[in-house]
């Protein structure tokens, strides 16, 4: 096994299963944990599991460059499963699957409509969720993990498969704020590169460190930021499914404690829940050593809250390691040094919003915005912002789009030529977030069709967002902002969660949103679990905003009828 930190040293050119089979030995183990136990496998002992399924797959008919669609949760036989496809030379794409199985037919139509849309030769499916599998074209192979666990102990040999690295290891399904499903290419080229120097810029030790991840494995921070690293290095994993979590969102800081985890990693929202449930029990976290924080907006507050409370644990608030990624990365875009922990950038929101420049004020200023400095783009990877207008590159604390290219990033999405071609400049992945260099470092301000103009201010949804969510009776983290043309000018929008029933909710939010923004909303106030997310939790701001409009956002809540302007 290539050691860790190597980077893609001896990577060049090979496949993810090249780098698994070779000549050296892989140190480390995985545990599963599930609702009743846990389960222990050494690396090695997976991937020679994982040879005897390819075998039989092969034995199915799968081919090289062929299209799986691996539908499960996050087991041994699911890991055994997404590796033998990798052996086999095919393409594997995980399916989504909600963390809460509350609409099964829903559920349904959603695996149905992601295989329609992929035309897999191949479903793997997890036995307790092919009675939710659709009805599939003629010449598709469905199979379970327990049949084809079944079928490798019958199988004699692998066939070496004839993929290289411009093959497609996976392909990834995206929708983000808008809704839209999007298939992004991702190579065996890309996947290594970008896992390269993921391994050397977290200073991965195997034999070291131990990493805990419960994040879906349908989501590139748990396929690639946890169990492909991990594997492909042959450090200790902790792995529970997503589905544990959402229903014992307490059980991950005791997770962390018991196994002396090192590296952790979540989306922003997951350290607020972490936080309330760090109240009650003994935990020792003096053991994390590296806490990423990605995959949606970083609230700094929320980033505080955790440290100071995680603290009295033992945890040091150096290891918070606030990262930019996507998908069309791969994973990993920027990282800031590890050890150092979150740093926040104090920029004037007047100047940001009117003039598109972060020029940097005290903390004290009357209209501030907080901004987190997401670290610097890894080896390999080049980055720029530029004018959305006129597509120039801008000099540091100038807002524009943030673009890259490297060795890591996508070749575009599958079966979308009219996609891909809009979503590159030149060469350069166009990536829609709005942000700016400082010192070296990127900042994120917002997305770029998120913006909403309002009297020639740019206003960030975000901050709008996280105004209202520190409101008493709103659900954190469940707010969204949007803007709407109205019959002069653009108007806020803000949906909102509420805790409890509320007749007065609007008015204090509007009220809020003014004395604070100086704008005045419409409010929509809805009960739990109303505003759209990804399968993975984020929130969408553009289907949210087509709800809105099409009549769709409105059941069970109040729509505030106050007039948009400044105040």
């Amino acid at each position: 096994m290539h050691p860790a930190g190597s980077g893609s040293v001896g990577w060049s050119g090979a496949t993810i299963s090249e780098v698994l089979i070779d000549d050296r030995p892989i140190s480390g183990s995985v545990t599963f944990l599930t609702g009743d136990g846990r389960e222990t496998i050494e690396w090695s002992s997976l991937r020679d599991d994982a040879i005897k399924w390819a075998g039989a797959l092969q034995g199915l008919g799968l081919e090289p460059g062929d299209r799986v669609a691996l539908v499960g949760f996050s087991s041994r036989s699911f890991v055994t499963a997404l590796q033998a496809v990798w052996h086999c030379g095919a393409t594997v794409s995980v399916l989504p699957l909600p963390s809460r199985f509350v609409d099964l037919q829903l559920v349904a139509e959603g695996i149905g409509d992601r295989i329609g849309l992929l035309q897999p030769s191949v479903v793997i499916i997890d036995p307790q969720l092919a009675p939710l599998l659709p009805d599939v074209a003629a010449n598709t192979v469905v199979v379970d993990t327990d049949a084809l666990a079944a079928a490798s102990k019958r199988t004699s040999k692998l066939d070496k498969p004839a993929a290289d690295s411009a093959s497609l290891a996976v392909i990834q399904f995206t929708s983000g704020s808008t809704g839209e499903q999007k298939m992004t290419m991702i190579s065996h080229r890309n996947v290594l590169a970008n896992i390269g120097e993921i391994t050397k810029a977290m200073e991965l030790s195997p034999g070291r460190d131990i990493a805990m991840s419960w994040l879906p494995l349908y989501h590139d921070m748990g396929l690639f930021g946890f169990l492909t690293t991990l594997m492909l290095s042959g450090t200790d994993l902790v792995l529970a499914s997503p589905e544990i979590f959402a229903g014992r969102p307490q059980a991950w800081m005791r997770w962390v404690s018991d196994f002396r985890a090192s590296i952790i990693g979540a989306p922003n929202f997951a350290y607020s829940l972490a936080t309330r449930t760090l109240r009650t029990g003994r935990y020792d976290l003096s053991c994390v050593r590296i806490a990423f924080n990605g995959a949606e907006s970083i609230s700094p507050e929320t980033v505080e809250t955790f440290c100071s409370t995680a603290s009295q644990y033992g945890f040091d608030p150096g290891a918070m390691f606030c990262v930019y990624g996507m998908a069309e990365a791969t994973l990993a875009v920027t990282f800031p040094t590890p050890g150092r922990g979150m740093m926040t950038d104090y920029v004037d929101a007047d100047k940001l919003e009117h003039h598109k420049s972060a020029v940097r004020v005290s903390s004290d200023t009357r209209r501030v915005r907080r901004l987190v400095f997401l670290g610097r783009p890894l080896p390999g990877l080049k980055m720029r912002i530029v004018d959305p207008d006129d597509r120039s590159e801008l000099s540091e604390r100038r807002i524009g789009e943030v673009q890259i290219r490297g060795d890591a990033v996508t070749s575009g999405y599958l079966d979308r030529p009219d996609l891909t071609a809009t979503s590159f400049d030149d060469g350069w992945f166009r990536t829609g977030d709005l942000g700016y260099m400082a010192d070296g470092e990127l900042v994120i301000c917002g997305r770029l069709k998120d913006i909403i103009i309002v009297g020639g201010r740019n206003i960030a949804p975000e901050e709008v967002e996280r105004t209202v969510g520190r409101l008493p009776g709103v659900r954190q983290g469940n707010v969204i902002a949007f803007g709407v043309l109205g019959t002069e000018r653009e108007s806020v929008v803000v949906a909102l969660e509420a805790k409890a029933p509320s007749d007065d909710l609007h008015e204090v939010v509007a009220k809020r949103v003014r004395d604070d923004l100086g704008i005045r909303p419409h409010v929509v106030v809805l009960p739990p679990h109303t505003l759209p997310k990804t399968s993975s939790g984020k929130l969408q701001r553009q289907l949210a905003r087509k709800l809105y409009l099409d009549g769709a956002l409105v059941a069970d809540g109040v729509v505030g009828e106050s007039t948009i302007g400044e105040k």
